[in-house]
């Protein structure tokens, strides 16, 4: 079903106050608050997804290539500002991925965390046992040691 883009942002609007995530795609032009209010906004292009068309030639030459490959950059006027992400085709096989991505950027986040809370609880061990045998760092051992 159609939806007008006050209707969009409505939509958008509702499920954030609930406490849900929202992803909108969309081209960007009639939906860009809905991109904006969107915890994920991408930006679709109108270009047709060529990979999906099976009279793909499996061997090309390297001219063939390179003239492909600058063809599917993306032009300036393509992409959204409002969204935080762009997507060269018209499809939206790009969610999962972009899904993948941030799973991967938050785990390894907490991982450097972990890393950095052990890290620190081993320098203040380590200290305070050298401080109970009555060894006492000056300010530049403790500026190496770290």
């Amino acid at each position: 079903a159609r939806v007008s883009p006050e209707g969009k942002d409505t939509i958008i609007g509702y499920l954030n106050s609930k406490g849900n995530v929202t992803l909108m795609c969309g081209d960007g032009t009639n939906d860009v608050g809905s991109l904006k209010r969107a915890h994920i906004g991408i930006a679709l292009s109108n270009k047709p997804d060529i990979r999906t068309k099976k009279e793909k030639k499996l061997m090309m030459t390297r001219r063939e290539m390179l003239q492909q490959q600058q063809s599917l950059m993306v032009d300036m006027g393509d992409a959204c500002i409002a969204a935080p992400f762009t997507y060269k085709y018209d499809s939206i096989k790009c969610v999962v991925s972009i899904l993948k991505q941030g799973r991967c950027t938050l785990m390894s986040t907490f991982q450097m965390y972990k890393i950095l809370a052990i890290n620190s609880l081993m320098n203040a061990y380590s200290l305070s046992v050298l401080y109970l045998d009555g060894i006492k760092a000056g300010d530049t051992q403790l500026v190496v040691h770290s």
